[in-house]
């Protein structure tokens, strides 16, 4: 299953955060401004001020991904008043997020190593169209970030056509390399190409690291959670012993989580 970059954020923080001070929020339809959020659901529930100097992150619509940081609250209308200003007033559609002792930029490095631990246990699905077949060309540079193929299926008539009756022929392609540049190379004898079609080559990648609110993992999400965690907890021992607990079971935790996060390759190896 898929977890977005936001919403592996909102697990990390309720986690790592304390009581209360970790907040997914909608903001009201109307009354945002480029330098204020209004939300009802902060309407007479929390202090004056409570949420001063809490730090922001946008996770929806055209301010999704931007930084932000609460100068001061209302709480007569839920009023957020934020720096910087952000492009547009913010509408319910901006969601948004919010949290207390962390920056929402070290949740996201906490994540991405979390992703990047599993790069020699875990394998992603990955999906290519960019290769067109050329007459008497009989070689294709393999796009980059496949680490394994195992189905090629060329276009149809229709255009964005790619039914299983197309699939090539195992026989009809294979994969080589000079060391540097891996090269799908096809045999005529098992596969008769169409020119001009694009081919779809289905396979495997390494994990990538998320850089988008949307941006989506195929890793076990409990996983990379407590590596997360591991990560956070590890980087403020020095500072403070009472993390170490803390950051031991973590790690143990999470080694314990590999099987479920092993995916076995298939198909054919790209050698880089």
């Amino acid at each position: 299953m898929s977890t977005a970059l936001s919403t592996l954020r909102e697990y990390l923080a309720t986690s790592f955060c304390r009581h209360d001070e970790f907040k997914s929020l909608v903001p009201d339809a109307a009354g945002g401004t480029t330098t204020n959020i209004r939300c009802a659901a902060l309407k007479a529930v929390y202090d004056d001020n409570n949420f001063r100097y809490w730090w922001g992150r946008f996770t929806g619509s055209t301010n999704a991904g931007t930084n932000f940081r609460v100068t001061a609250f209302a709480n007569t209308n839920g009023d957020l008043t934020i720096s910087p200003a952000v492009s547009d007033g913010p509408v319910a559609a901006d969601t948004f997020q919010l949290m207390k002792q962390v920056h929402p930029d070290e949740l996201d490095t906490a994540i991405n190593w979390g992703i990047l631990s599993t790069e020699n246990i875990a394998l992603e699905p990955k999906k290519d169209e960019t290769l067109v077949t050329v007459a008497n060309t009989y070689e294709y540079t393999i796009p980059s970030g496949f680490e394994y193929i195992s189905e090629v299926i060329e276009e149809g008539g229709t255009e964005n056509e790619f039914h299983k009756y197309y699939i090539v022929d195992y026989r009809g392609w294979d994969i080589v390399s000079d060391g540097t540049t891996p090269k799908l190379v096809i045999n005529p004898q098992y596969y008769t190409q169409t020119v001009g079609r694009n081919l779809r080559l289905i396979g495997q990648s390494k994990p990538s690291v998320l850089a988008t609110e949307s941006a989506t993992t195929e890793i076990f999400a409990p996983y990379i959670v407590c590596k997360a965690l591991e990560y956070l907890y590890r980087s403020r021992i020095k500072d403070d012993e009472s993390y170490k607990d803390s950051y031991i079971m973590c790690k143990s935790d999470a080694m314990e989580m590999i099987p479920d996060v092993q995916v076995s390759p298939q198909g054919r190896r790209v050698h880089w």
